[in-house]
């Protein structure tokens, strides 16, 4: 390894690293040293090298942090097919599809209301691709249409979702309840018509309807 040597004009060692350089220039700071004519050339030289020297740098920070993100991408890909990888061997797998549907009926509450994003058989489809498949190739699952006007507030949304259930329940026969306590004070006159419009075109599929009014059943 060759040996550093040092400028004959300022003093600095030709070779020496930007830590050495530095500290170099801070003792001649230090020092009070003032450059002469003949050192004074010098100083625009090592600026140019140290300018160089930082533009080298910053170029291999962005090409290390590019290098970085790509990693950190590998990293959360990497983690989310340990995780499938794990789900192949999941208890749950190995239930039969007649047990699972079995257990998705028994996921519903009674009287859920079916203009409820979060209802069962719109919630069991959002588990996975299989029970979303699972969920929605089962008529039976559709078949309870409960309304509940008083706990939530109503908008013409619920309509899809009343629509979407009565398409997945078909060819089954429907049993239909209506809570209508709070009807006028959360639900537009506009989306009431829209929602009984829906239920008339299926009133051939109408097993049983029940409306409760105050507490009270009527059938």
């Amino acid at each position: 390894m060759a040996a550093d040597t040092a400028c004959s004009r300022c003093g600095l060692k030709a070779t020496a690293s930007t830590a050495d350089s530095s500290r170099d220039v801070l003792n001649m700071l230090r020092s009070g040293h003032v450059p002469s004519s003949a050192t004074t050339p010098c100083i625009p030289e090592r600026v140019a090298t140290l300018e160089s020297r930082r533009q080298q740098l910053n170029s291999d920070i962005v090409r290390l942090e590019a290098l970085i993100l790509q990693m950190r991408e590998e990293v959360v890909s990497t983690d989310v097919d340990i995780a499938r990888t794990k789900s192949l061997a999941a208890p749950i797998r190995s239930i039969p599809r007649e047990i699972l549907i079995h257990i998705f009926a028994l996921a519903r509450e009674p009287s859920e209301n079916s203009l409820w994003m979060g209802c069962a058989p719109n919630n069991l489809g959002h588990v996975c691709k299989f029970w979303r498949t699972l969920s929605r190739s089962v008529p039976s699952l559709w078949a309870n249409v409960d309304l509940s006007f008083a706990e939530y507030s109503v908008n013409s949304y619920a309509v899809d979702l009343l629509q979407q259930q009565l398409v997945l329940s078909n060819p089954c026969t429907l049993n239909i309840r209506m809570f209508l306590d709070g009807m006028e004070y959360s639900i537009p006159s506009g989306v009431q018509t829209m929602l009984m419009n829906v239920l008339a075109v299926h009133a051939p599929r109408w097993r049983s309807h029940q409306e409760n009014h105050f507490g009270i059943w009527l059938t």
